[in-house]
């Protein structure tokens, strides 16, 4: 059940602006409003970002590719904190995570992007990454996921009586590559219940719309946030021509260059 304590908890300012950006969106015919709140901008948007990303994977100069989830142990936040989460500092956490394992030096590169999901067992927004990775980028990524606390939150984070990792990977399939990429930068975050069967197993419910008020906060904080902070470039570097791998002593967190 939601905390009643948690519905309070989110200003009412919040949901004054929904109904403003509400507004906005229905009156928008020909163009999508600029706002990561909206479905259509969040498309539009991150369409030459794929179109980028799909190339340099067909190019395969890199080693093998893989796209996959990161769910980093004990990240979470209540209603009454969604406001003051940067994504900024959310993403270089995950720099700093990756760079304890050597990723800096590793060939190869990444390209990851912040996603989320709302615990409707307990009220919670809960941060995670997606991202794909080429070369021994992977490599660093594996190296992650032997960390204990890794293996501690997998655990934690089983649903239904199995183990689900906490960094989650699979090869990339090229002939899918622009509509698995799609995964990078999806234009919700769900809502899912979670909790120990009367049994004790684990059971999760499937994904479903983030109720209100906490879908209204979300929207709200989504409007003031930018596309290039929800992403993390390691190797990569944008120039005129797009998306360029560059090596691994050049390169660099982009706190806002996508």
């Amino acid at each position: 059940m939601l905390d009643l304590a948690g519905r309070r908890a989110v200003d009412l300012n919040e949901q004054v602006l929904l109904r403003r950006l509400t507004r906005i969106m229905i009156n928008a015919q020909s163009e999508p409003p600029e706002s990561l709140a909206s479905a259509a901008y969040m498309y539009e948007a991150r369409a030459p970002i794929l179109d980028h990303l799909t190339r340099l994977v067909h190019e395969a100069q890199h080693g093998p590719v893989a796209i996959g989830a990161l769910i980093p142990p004990g990240a979470k936040f209540g209603p009454q904190h969604l406001a003051e989460v940067d994504p900024r500092k959310l993403m270089m956490r995950f720099r700093s995570e990756l760079n304890r394992v050597d990723a800096a030096e590793a060939d190869g590169y990444l390209f990851a992007t912040l996603h989320g999901e709302f615990c409707l067992s307990t009220g919670h927004y809960h941060p995670h990454q997606h991202f794909i990775a080429t070369g021994q980028m992977i490599e660093a990524l594996e190296r992650l996921r032997s960390r204990g606390k890794y293996q501690i939150a997998a655990i934690n984070a089983s649903p239904s009586g199995r183990d689900t990792p906490a960094l989650q990977l699979r090869k990339l399939n090229l002939d899918e590559a622009r509509y698995a990429l799609s995964y990078l930068f999806q234009h919700f975050w769900p809502a899912r219940w979670s909790g120990l069967s009367d049994d004790g197993r684990k059971l999760r419910g499937d994904r479903r719309r983030i109720p209100e008020p906490f879908h209204s906060a979300w929207l709200a904080w989504m409007h003031r946030q930018r596309l290039q902070d929800f992403a993390l470039l390691m190797h990569l570097d944008v120039r005129r021509e797009g998306l360029v791998v560059v090596p691994p002593k050049n390169a660099y967190f982009n706190g806002g260059g996508i």
